[in-house]
Formats: structure tokens, sequence, C-alpha cells
């Protein structure tokens, strides 16, 4: 019988110890559950750049809002932190354009700062002597621009229908649209647009140095937007009328 029992306990020690060998082991993939999501989509594929972001060195800050995006004076005029109460004086086109047919520059990023010729390839010849409108010159079929540098103002226009134009202009809704601005000097830049019920969105740029740079306009709304930027030393650029079909 003594020899019964010892057997049995030898037994039942030999499934002990297996047992913790077993217990032991490492679960796979460390665990229960995945080392982590896979499967999460990487964004909107249809969005060439997010908005309010910035590029490299370019000075752009991402764009802020001020108080919810509705017009209102935070500093007065020419201070850093500063844009006019109201937005810039300009009559809404009594035309409605087509949606434009050309292509977008989709390598290009939010407030990303561009040359000179780099604006040319995209949308036309900067030349003097050409008209402030993209327009095509003579018959040489060559797109130009005004000509713009020190002591002209900010400049603005609206890449439609693969040249660059100051004219009203048109896209369909939730596409995108290319818009450069020359800034004339080193200043703190704002960017108003008045959508078509009313509501005003101010954007900060923050401080930008002389150049074109590249702004990207979202047709989240249709009907005619009303766009323009501020300088704390130039003022008002001209304003682009965009209609969002």
């Amino acid at each position: 019988m003594n020899r019964n029992l010892i057997s049995l306990a030898l037994v039942l020690a030999v499934i002990l110890s297996m047992v913790a060998v077993s217990l032991a082991q490492p679960l796979p993939n460390n665990g229960p559950y995945p080392s982590g999501p896979s499967n999460y989509p990487s964004g909107p594929g249809n969005v060439p750049y997010p908005p309010g972001q910035g590029q490299g060195n370019v000075p752009y800050n991402g764009g802020q809002s001020s108080n919810g995006g509705q017009s209102s004076s935070t500093g007065g005029q020419g201070s850093q932190g500063g844009h006019p109460q109201s937005g810039p004086s300009s009559s809404q086109p009594q035309n409605t354009p087509q949606a434009s047919a050309g292509n977008m520059a989709t390598n290009l990023a939010q407030g990303q700062q561009l040359t000179q010729q780099e604006v040319a390839n995209i949308g036309g010849d900067i030349s003097s002597g050409a008209s402030s409108l993209g327009a095509n010159s003579g018959g040489s079929g060559v797109k130009r621009l005004l000509l713009v540098g020190p002591g002209s103002q900010i400049q603005y226009w609206a890449l439609y229908n693969g040249q660059w134009t100051k004219g009203p202009s048109a896209i369909y809704y939730n596409q995108q649209m290319n818009t450069i601005f020359y800034n004339d000097q080193g200043q703190y830049l704002w960017s108003y647009e008045q959508y078509p019920n009313g509501y005003v969105d101010w954007q900060n740029l923050g401080y930008m140095y002389p150049g074109y740079y590249n702004m990207w306009f979202l047709g989240d709304a249709t009907g005619y937007h009303q766009t323009a930027i501020w300088g704390s030393n130039s003022g008002w650029s001209n304003v682009l009328w965009i209609y969002v079909w």
C-alpha cells in the first residue's frame, strides 16, 4: 500500500510540474490581443493637403480662427495680433462662372512659398506690362500675370481653368482650388473668407516674409465666397470671388 501511495504521489508531482511549465510559456504575440490596429484609414485621399498646416521653414502658423470665425477686432490694425473689424469693400459679381475644368497643383502645401518660375509653371508666365488678370497674351498663347514687387501691395489670384486670375472663378462642392498671394513686405497676415450665408472666418497666418505663397480654398458651402488677404502694413489685397456649385 505504501508503494501505491508513493506511485500516486509521483504521478501527481509530474502532472503539477507539467502544468507549471505550461503556464510559464508566453502567449502568442505577447498577449491575447493584437499588438496594434492595422486597418485604421490613413485619411481622406481626395484632399491634396490638410488645411491648417505649414511646410518646412515657411513662417506659417497653421491657421487659427478668431473668436469662432466671427469678424472682430483683436488688437487693432497694424499690430501682431489684430485684424480689421470688417472685411474689404467689394460687390458680388452678377454672373456665375462655370466650375473650373483645369488641374490643381496638388503637390503644394498650405502656406508653401513659391518662386516666380514655379508660379509661372503652374498657371502663367509673369512679365512686366501684362494685365493684372490671368489672360493669354497676343497670339503666343503664353499666360501672363502682373509683375509684382516691393511696394505693389498684396496681390491675390485663383487658379481657374489652368491660369491665374483675379476675376470670378468657380469649383464644385467639396473640391479644392489653388490660390496664391504675393506678399510685398515682411508683416503679419490674416486670410479672410465670408461665406454665402454671411459667416466670416479669419485665419491668422502669422508673420510672413515677402514672396509668393500657395493657399488652398475649399468649396465647403454652395454659393459665392468672398476671400482676401490682409497685411498689418499693406492692408487689404484684392478680393477673390469664388462660386461653389
